[in-house]
């Protein structure tokens, strides 16, 4: 059998397993990456959430982008916004990847507004008008408050230790990922875009999405009963 058809042949064979069992399958073909993929992404939506996130945190090293994003489309929203307590719980876990390369790989083909929207809603980005000025801390800011790698942003971070956590390591694992440019390009873009139209973005293309995966947007099965 050709190599291609006998790995989608494997693959959809242990689709009929155990949740765990067909994630041990995947994770133990000879080319885990490409097992991986030739999943439809509904159907890695499924063994994911089957299998539970602690537990199947090993297969962010090995899935795809389009895989994630259906993730997003599926879990973050809430009628017509995102909910940022799930969202932290996908950012933490798309942390624990290993490589460099699949983190960038990911980051840079899911919907850069959902991520923009979300350090939006969480952090404070602060700058001096001219390099060698005060950064002026307004009273009342939260206490976490540290410098981007090219000390160019002082960032406030929510009060919530875990949360700031999380928040400094995703901007940290940018500048690490993405270059110092392109991730101060992107903190900068972020700073000035407004909530509302970044919102409204990610839900027209969420709802694009979810209608080529079979599902109705909420607010058209409201209309129909």
């Amino acid at each position: 059998m050709h190599e291609s058809l006998a790995l989608l042949f494997q693959t959809h064979t242990s689709l009929r397993e155990k949740p765990r069992d067909k994630m041990n399958a995947l994770l133990e073909c000879q080319n885990t990456k490409e097992a991986v993929c030739a999943l439809s992404p509904i159907e890695f939506y499924d063994l994911y959430h089957g299998v539970g996130a602690n537990d199947a945190l090993e297969l962010l090293n090995y899935c795809s982008a389009e895989q994630i994003q259906t993730c997003f489309d599926l879990d973050i929203w809430r009628d017509d916004h995102i909910d940022d307590y799930v969202l932290t719980s996908w950012v933490e876990q798309l942390l624990t990847i290993e490589e460099d390369d699949q983190f960038k790989e990911i980051w840079n083909n899911i919907d850069p507004e959902v991520m923009a929207l979300y350090l939006h809603r969480n952090v404070h980005i602060y700058m001096a008008e001219n390099k060698d000025d005060e950064v002026e801390i307004p009273e009342g800011e939260s206490p976490n408050v540290a410098q981007t790698p090219d000390f160019t942003f002082w960032i406030a971070y929510p009060e919530d230790n875990t949360r700031a956590e999380i928040l400094h390591k995703l901007v940290d694992r940018l500048y690490a990922v993405l270059g110092i440019d392109k991730a101060w390009s992107y903190m900068e873009t972020m700073h000035w875009e407004l909530e509302a139209e970044l919102e409204e973005a990610c839900y027209h293309f969420r709802t694009e999405r979810i209608r080529e995966y079979g599902f109705m947007p909420r607010d058209e099965a409201y209309a129909i009963y």
